[in-house]
């Protein structure tokens, strides 16, 4: 178990998917988004390239949850 506890993937993959969006923001503010716009595209290319990006940390979460469906903490 991760220092974390048993939700340590799930946060950790939480926190690469808020790092992908936040640097996504950045970038597209940048190049001269802004508005409700700026969100949504934000939002659009995130999900996109949080698939192959935060694969590892998705996989670890799954495992985690698969083992805590298994074996749950006492």
């Amino acid at each position: 178990m991760s220092a974390l506890g048993p939700l340590g993937g799930m946060w950790r993959y939480t926190a690469v998917r808020l790092a992908i969006f936040l640097a996504c923001l950045g970038v597209l503010y940048l190049v001269g988004l802004s508005g409700l716009l700026l969100f949504i595209v934000a939002l659009l290319v995130s999900g996109l390239l949080s698939y192959p990006l935060a694969r590892r940390q998705r996989d670890a979460m799954v495992r985690s949850y698969q083992q805590n469906r298994r074996h749950p903490p006492d």
